[in-house]
């Protein structure tokens, strides 16, 4: 009789515990969103100009930067380090509207959602890139893939081709950033009481 009231006691406090947990959760999870939506530490990040600024410097990094440490074999580090910083510019610069669902509103959705769209369009065309040149490869060596395969693991040893991994992930990842625009949000931080839930 003891043990039963005694679990009894147990199961009403671990479900006490258990909503308030779940209040909590709730508590920050509007507390954070509704400090992301309208936080004026995002203004000087969320604007046309920085906008423009931080696709500017993403495609320097990834394509320019890139090709210079995939042929000198040297910064790869910084190079990485540079492109992690520029992927959270490219976050806090859109509000981080790609990680979480409630953090946008209805036209950053809209615009989350063409921008979606337009990268994989993009990445499709991207990805014959490659093709084309193997088949250029190939077509330069008259059909001798021997020699072919032999040019590019030569061209591709192990710093090279984690180079080139690191080029394609950091493509892949950016390109919905590219594909969201540069136009930003005006310079003055929006309202908490218009911004609709």
């Amino acid at each position: 009789m003891a043990t039963k009231k005694l679990e009894e006691t147990i199961d009403d406090a671990t479900k006490k515990l258990e909503s308030q947990a779940e209040s909590w959760a709730k508590s920050i999870e509007r507390k954070t969103i509704t400090w992301l939506r309208t936080s004026q530490f995002f203004d000087g990040m969320v604007n046309t100009p920085a906008r423009i600024l931080i696709n500017s410097l993403s495609l320097l990094a990834i394509y320019v930067w890139g090709f210079i440490v995939f042929e000198s074999e040297d910064n790869f580090v910084p190079w990485v380090i540079t492109l992690f910083v520029l992927l959270l510019m490219q976050a806090a610069s859109v509000r981080f509207i790609f990680s979480g669902e409630g953090i946008a509103d209805e036209l950053q959705r809209t615009r989350r959602d063409a921008a979606y769209r337009k990268a994989y369009g993009t990445l499709l065309r991207l990805s014959a890139i490659p093709l084309a040149l193997f088949s250029y490869v190939l077509l330069g060596y008259r059909g001798n893939t021997l020699s072919a395969w032999e040019f590019i693991t030569y061209r591709l040893d192990s710093y090279r081709s984690l180079t080139l991994a690191v080029l394609v992930f950091a493509a892949i990842i950016f390109q919905k950033y590219f594909s969201y625009g540069s136009k930003g949000e005006p310079f003055t931080v929006r309202e908490a009481g218009k911004i609709k839930d």
